[in-house]
């Protein structure tokens, strides 16, 4: 029998056991509960709960017990479930945290799940965690310096209702291989969200301060492998977002959606928009530059979609209001509201919407420019008007609109109404059907008889295409 040294790389020395015959047996020296530091306080290693050998490591500053703060023992485990990690020591800056995992003797996942890291006043540099995360706060207030240079993490929340990441300070670069199931809050109204990836999903938790990514200043770009679920994005503006799932809405108190103060410049959805028990909203106070969907918008008559942006006035000769620039969508549009010159708090009657392209039906939907209902209550009637305060000189547009399928409101409810309403509109294409508008006039077009609807005309109609100040359309 003679000493292997460290053959597995666990910390503890293992056994070469020599038989008559010739033959060699290495026996793996163990330690379930043995936590190790090593001797330049560079790293601590333990064994998680179900046998991983877990390295904590950082290249500024040492390690020590002190630091680390571990639920109490369970006897029917292998090891040690890592409650709180604590970096808020000054010798910490910059520091690159690295944590590993790998099956030990007894078994692992080569994962590993971790309660808290808190660096709260200090900016860390690289921070990796081969596992889950629940609570992560980091950074200084004060400090114009990211609060991490970058986040890779397995998952974020999958363990912890009430998970929350904390940071003061920007970061530019965020890969989460699973889901996210925690609220991701950059405070400061100056803090940049810079390269974002997220293999899963975001998916809405319990905590009390939602789930979702919430970023004071901008967000350069996000890329989901998933969808959103009941979960928000939320930024002062939002260069490009991209969901290769859907965007789901979640219950009667969370509709959940994605908000861009001054812009969102791109969204890209390769799945469905659709709500749940509370309407889905998509909103910015600026310009909607290009919203892509793959597949359909769906909302219901309780829960509609809306889509909407007040405007960003682009300087030049013929300097105009921008609300939306362009929205296509693969499938069908179904209970949406969309609206050009309408923000959170405020409306005016500059709104224009580039193009609207659907490729299937259009059921049930409006889409407005600069304008509202009237004193009926209903948009697409005759008494629809101009949104109040506007200067006579800008007028409010659609410049195209194509619906490859068909056009309609409901065929059961004789009080309702729906419509596709500006001041101007370019173009228009439903089906086979092209309707001219002549510039300069007041028109009016049904797309479909499918009454009967609020509208005053004969024959009833629940949707029409309109230009502000028609009548009786063509």
């Amino acid at each position: 029998m003679d000493g292997a040294g460290d053959v597995d790389g666990d910390g503890f020395d293992d056994i070469l056991v020599r038989t008559a015959s010739g033959a060699a047996y290495l026996i793996f020296a163990f330690n379930e509960d043995a936590i190790r530091t090593a001797s330049d306080g560079k790293s601590v290693t333990y064994t998680d709960l179900d046998g991983d050998r877990v390295t904590i490591a950082t290249s500024k500053g040492t390690l020590g017990l002190s630091q680390l703060v571990f639920a109490a023992e369970d006897s029917s485990s292998f090891g040690l479930q890592l409650n709180s990690l604590s970096l808020t020591s000054p010798q910490f800056p910059g520091a690159n945290i690295t944590i590993t995992a790998r099956p030990g003797p007894h078994g692992g996942d080569g994962r590993v799940n971790i309660g808290t890291l808190d660096a709260t006043g200090v900016d860390l540099g690289n921070v990796k965690i081969s596992g889950d995360i629940g609570h992560l706060n980091a950074g200084t207030e004060s400090d114009p310096a990211p609060a991490l240079r970058s986040l890779t993490v397995r998952s974020i929340g999958m363990f912890d209702a009430n998970a929350v990441v904390f940071l003061q300070g920007s970061l530019p670069k965020l890969a989460i291989r699973e889901d996210l199931r925690a609220a991701f809050i950059l405070s400061g109204s100056d803090l940049t969200l810079g390269k974002a990836i997220i293999g899963g999903s975001i998916v809405r938790g319990e905590s009390l301060m939602g789930s979702g990514i919430i970023v004071g200043g901008g967000i350069e770009s996000l890329t989901l492998g998933g969808s959103i679920v009941g979960a928000s994005v939320s930024a002062s503006r939002i260069k490009a977002l991209t969901v290769r799932g859907s965007i789901v809405g979640g219950g009667i108190y969370e509709g959940g959606g994605i908000y861009g103060g001054t812009a969102i410049e791109s969204l890209t959805v390769g799945g469905d928009i659709r709500s749940a028990g509370a309407p889905l909203l998509i909103a910015t106070d600026g310009v909607l530059g290009v919203l892509k969907v793959g597949g359909s918008v769906l909302g219901t008559s309780a829960a509609p979609v809306q889509i909407r942006a007040l405007s960003e006035f682009i300087v030049g000769s013929d300097g105009e209001f921008i609300s939306i620039g362009k929205i296509a969508v693969a499938g069908n549009v179904e209970f949406a509201q969309i609206a050009a010159g309408v923000g959170s708090l405020f409306y005016h009657a500059y709104g224009t919407i580039g193009s609207i392209t659907v490729g299937g039906d259009w059921t049930a939907s409006t889409a407005i420019a600069g304008v509202g209902a009237g004193v009926d209550g209903k948009l697409g009637t005759n008494d629809d008007a101009r949104f109040p305060g506007a200067n006579s000189t800008l007028l409010s547009r659609i410049g195209s609109i194509l619906i490859k399928g068909r056009a309609y409101g409901t065929a059961a409810d004789s009080s309702d109404m729906f419509g596709i309403v500006a001041e101007r509109i370019g173009k228009a294409k439903i089906g086979t059907q092209t309707f001219a508008f002549t510039p300069g006039a007041n028109e009016a077009f049904f797309a479909t008889d499918t009454g009967p609807g609020a509208g005053a005309e004969s024959p009833a109609f629940d949707f029409i295409i309109r230009e502000l100040g028609s009548a009786t359309p063509m």
